[in-house]
């Protein structure tokens, strides 16, 4: 059987050109390792090109991108809106349940606030007793 000798510079040419090495092969009538041998033969660094072509897709994908919207309302400096009742506004606790209500939730910070206004009771009776300043 006779060896068949292929036209090494038609196989390059259309590898530079980025036709598949399959394509050329079924084209040519070759296996694809034959014509990646090739290439490889003639300095062809098929991995750099593959990796030449997905940067260019990466660059062409992040350019069609739509931008991110802008938002154009003000930051909103209270993003967790918190009810505080009368009863911790009037005893001064307002940012300590705000707080507590954004990180544990209402229940939490009612019972804490009312834990913080006991204790500030029981440490005015005790400042009243020994006749301290408060």
């Amino acid at each position: 059987m006779a060896r068949i000798i292929f036209d090494e510079a038609e196989i390059l040419k259309a590898v530079l050109t980025g036709e598949r090495h399959a394509a050329i092969a079924k084209r040519i009538g070759c296996a694809r390792s034959r014509v990646s041998q090739i290439a490889r033969k003639h300095g062809y660094d098929s991995l750099a090109a593959y990796d030449a072509r997905r940067a260019q897709a990466r660059e062409e994908k992040a350019g069609k991108a739509p931008p991110p919207p802008v938002s154009k309302a003000p930051p909103k400096v209270d993003a967790c809106p918190v009810d505080v009742p009368p009863w911790a506004v009037s005893a001064g606790l307002t940012i300590d349940y705000r707080d507590d209500a954004r990180e544990f939730g209402d229940d939490y910070a009612a019972r804490r606030c009312r834990k913080l206004l006991a204790d500030l009771r029981q440490q005015q009776a005790l400042d009243a007793r020994l006749g301290r300043a408060a």
